[in-house]
């Protein structure tokens, strides 16, 4: 256990400004592929099947509790992490591990909500499309 990596003390960013109270983060990336098995692709009586990678595709979700900033907005990283999920523009989606290693993810986010119940908090939630990533060291 001493070689494991903490979420405790992780940092997510919207370009500049620090995201409070994230709950949960999930980075997926899948591929798509062609069958590109020909008539020689045999062992013994059976076809080997063969594939070829044609597209990677990345994304990422996000999660956390609402931290009150104004009266008209929240605090500033999850006041960006809004206006980055209501208006579809490119920005940088910063994740860094308690370490300081982690990715810049650069994309946009393809969803945004906000929830609650009786007896809960108000939560925030954002599915982001990845178009980029660059790997991130401590300073």
């Amino acid at each position: 256990m001493a070689n494991e990596i903490r979420y405790a003390g992780s940092v997510f960013k919207i370009g500049s400004d620090v995201v409070a109270k994230v709950t949960s983060f999930k980075y997926d990336s899948s591929m798509d592929e062609i069958d590109v098995t020909g008539a020689e692709d045999v062992s013994g009586s059976l076809t080997e099947k063969k594939f070829l990678t044609t597209a990677i595709e990345q994304s990422a979700a996000i999660e956390g509790i609402a931290v009150a900033g104004t009266a008209a907005a929240r605090e500033p990283g999850q006041s960006a992490l809004r206006t980055a999920g209501e208006n579809g523009n490119e920005v940088t989606l910063s994740v860094t591990d308690s370490n300081g290693y982690g990715f810049d993810y650069v994309g946009y986010f393809t969803s945004y909500g906000e929830s609650a119940a009786v007896g809960d908090t108000w939560k925030f939630s954002g599915g982001f499309r990845i178009n980029s990533k660059t790997a991130v060291s401590p300073p």
